[in-house]
């Protein structure tokens, strides 16, 4: 597709289920003035920081994506449009999640991808956290629980530690 200086290739077609949907990205990708901003804060001590990277790559395609710090205050500005909660602290200081409630009430969107559990790498258990991004999100009527789904048909035998090595085990 070109349009104007710009070209936006799209990729071999194996597919045509999403095909239309790709098309229509493209096009709105070439015709737009700018791309809109969506900020990404994630938990600064988590694990699983760098598995949010595929996701920031695909946003990119559509947005422009900052990293964000909540300790800044000038971050959330106007030019934001969205904010990607990666992850959830243990806390959150009560003048950042102000800062979040009123990027929310003046028409800002919030993506939260953040679970009420704990997993242990090491030993495979879960302990339930608290989540702090409820307070935000009670405004809707929703909120992440501490808790989990156990689910008998879909668990799958683990390694577990014992005194004569690991030894394969349904998880508990």
């Amino acid at each position: 597709l070109q349009h104007g200086s710009q070209t936006e290739t799209v990729p071999f077609v194996s597919r045509t289920d999403d095909l239309e949907y790709r098309l229509m990205s493209s096009i709105r990708n070439l015709t737009r003035a700018h791309k809109p901003v969506m900020g990404f804060i994630t938990e600064p001590t988590s694990e699983q920081g760098n598995s949010y990277s595929m996701l920031q790559e695909q946003l990119g395609k559509s947005y422009e994506v900052r990293p964000l710090v909540l300790t800044d205050s000038t971050q959330l500005d106007s030019t934001v449009a969205a904010v990607v909660l990666a992850g959830a602290p243990d806390s959150v200081p009560a003048a950042e999640l102000d800062r979040l409630q009123k990027f929310v009430d003046r028409g800002g969107s919030l993506l939260v991808l953040a679970g009420g559990m704990a997993i242990n790498a090491q030993t495979p258990l879960a302990t339930p956290r608290p989540v702090p991004w409820n307070p935000l999100l009670a405004k809707f009527g929703i909120g992440i629980r501490s808790d989990m789904v156990y689910d008998l048909v879909a668990n799958e035998a683990i390694p577990l530690p014992s005194p004569v090595g690991r030894v394969l085990q349904v998880y508990p």
